[in-house]
């Protein structure tokens, strides 16, 4: 009887070790980086970097001119030089409320909700 509870007391502390053992990230997605290395003990900074691959956007910048055309919710139809011939559907998430400058060139910075269709 003894031996019995003793051999349940290890389950229940061999359990609680692998518990602490395991990461566990608040969201799914893909791992994009990884702070730590096999062995070391980690504190309360990040140990892992995780990429959401349940919505994806582009953040552009849109010219001072322009931007007067550019409403939050609009549909865009988004190109990318990297996927030659592909087109995706999106809409405007955000507007930056100020401008920046770079070059004498005066932008507003956009966000771009992607409608989600494949992981191209």
């Amino acid at each position: 009887q003894t031996q019995l509870k003793l051999a349940e007391i290890q389950v229940k502390q061999a359990q609680r070790r692998l518990d602490l053992a395991i990461v566990k990230a608040p969201i799914d997605g893909i791992v994009s980086l990884v702070n730590t290395k096999v062995g070391e003990t980690v504190g309360t900074q990040p140990v892992l970097g995780v990429v959401d691959l349940s919505q994806y956007h582009i953040d552009i910048t849109v010219d001072e001119i322009d931007v007067a055309k550019v409403q939050l919710g609009q549909e865009v139809d988004v190109t990318l030089d990297s996927l030659p011939g592909v087109e995706v559907k999106g809409n405007v998430d955000r507007i930056a409320p100020t401008a920046t400058t770079v070059n004498g060139v005066v932008s507003y910075n956009v966000r771009v909700l992607i409608a989600k269709t494949d992981a191209r």
